[in-house]
């Protein structure tokens, strides 16, 4: 299978009880914010999937926050400082802290935001759908902030499976399109090729690749050891 340029941050789910929610295997690069896109031999796309009920258990919940505080935090607030777009981008995840609710102003406001960014980088296919959709999975994806404590209840889960899943199949469509665009010829070719350098260079679309990377990463660990089982 052809090389791609961006890694694929997930493959398969696996909906049974044990750890972690997800399974499967995926070819992620650096979870460093800095570093650049890896390749990946592993292409998926998750057609229509991502509308299931996904649950990620305690544990799960526990490895994801984990990673977000301690380190894919750290590095966001700093970034957010100096970047509007990483400023929404972290207030969409977490709802401030758990503070704000999905309908709110404030979301609303960010998300368009947001959306506005990732557009002006050229997603603006099919007339910004990708984009929308991405930012609508990120929306809460921490639904009660990143201190919350993890729950075995789907409903006040401290990490939202679906959205989770969501955002990971959105992000894997889009680039999965593009890379498969930039490989022929013509203006179409030419626009994916300028979107995909825009996505690399860009500081926002690095800073949700990774962190989706890195809390995505927190289960892999956990899955090698189930399948060790």
């Amino acid at each position: 299978m052809k090389k791609i340029i961006f890694p694929i941050l997930a493959s398969a789910l696996c909906f049974t009880g044990s750890l972690p929610a997800f399974a499967g295997q995926a070819n992620l690069g650096g979870s460093n914010l800095g570093g650049t896109f890896g390749n990946s031999d592993n292409i998926r796309v998750f057609d229509n999937m991502s509308r299931l009920k996904v649950f990620i258990t305690i544990e799960g919940q526990r490895l994801i926050l984990g990673e977000l505080n301690a380190n894919s935090l750290p590095i966001l607030n700093p970034l957010a400082q100096s970047n509007p777009a990483i400023q929404d981008f972290v207030f969409l995840l977490t709802g401030d802290k758990g503070k704000v609710s999905f309908n709110s102003p404030e979301i609303q406001k960010s998300q368009s935001s947001l959306i506005a960014k990732l557009t002006s980088l050229g997603l603006d296919l099919s007339d910004g759908r990708p984009a929308r959709q991405l930012v609508t999975a990120l929306t809460l994806l921490i639904p009660f902030g990143n201190n919350a404590t993890p729950s075995e209840t789907i409903g006040v889960a401290a990490v939202d499976g679906t959205k989770f899943f969501q955002a990971i199949t959105a992000w894997n469509q889009l680039i999965d399109g593009l890379v498969i665009t930039s490989q022929g010829t013509g203006p179409d070719a030419v626009k994916a090729r300028a979107i995909i350098n825009a996505l690399l260079q860009d500081d926002t679309a690095k800073s949700i690749r990774e962190t989706l990377a890195a809390l995505r990463a927190q289960l892999k660990d956990r899955e090698r050891k189930e399948d060790d089982k």
